[in-house]
C-alpha cells in the first residue's frame, strides 16, 4: 500500500484503517486484560513469576505498538496532505517498525503457550 502513487487513495484508505482499528484493538485489550487476570489469579503474579513476567514484556511491546499505531494515525496520516514524500517515508519506517513488534509479540506469545507454566 505504500508503493501506492495515489497519495490521496492512500491517505483515505489508512485513515478508514484507523477508525476500524480504534475498535477492534479496544476489544482486543478489554479481553486480553480480563485472559490474563484470569490465568494470573492476581496482580502480584505479573512480577513474581516468570509467566507474569514474560506477559509483563509482551504489554509493554502490545503498548508500544499502540503508541506507533496512534502516531500514525494522529501525526503521520496527516502529514501525507502536507509533504507527501516525506509522509510516505514515515509512513514506511513507521509500518516497518510495527512489523518487528508484532513478531517480538509473536515471539513472547510462542513462550507463553509453549515454554512457561500458568502460576496456579
Amino acid at each position: 500500500m505504500c508503493n501506492f502513487i495515489e497519495y490521496e487513495k492512500l491517505r483515505v484508505v489508512a485513515h478508514l484503517f484507523g477508525i476500524y482499528a480504534l475498535g477492534y484493538v479496544g476489544i482486543l485489550i478489554v479481553a486480553g486484560l480480563i485472559f490474563s487476570y484470569i490465568l494470573l489469579g492476581n496482580i502480584s503474579s505479573l512480577i513474581t513469576t516468570d509467566y507474569g513476567n514474560v506477559l509483563l514484556i509482551k504489554m509493554i511491546i502490545v503498548s508500544m505498538l499502540l503508541s506507533l499505531g496512534a502516531m500514525n494515525k494522529f501525526k503521520i496520516i496527516p502529514y501525507l496532505t502536507i509533504n507527501q514524500n516525506l509522509g510516505l517515508k514515515r509512513l514506511k519506517n513507521s509500518i516497518q517498525i510495527e512489523i518487528f513488534c508484532v513478531l517480538l509479540i509473536l515471539f513472547f506469545t510462542s513462550l507463553l503457550t509453549t515454554s512457561l507454566e500458568l502460576p496456579l
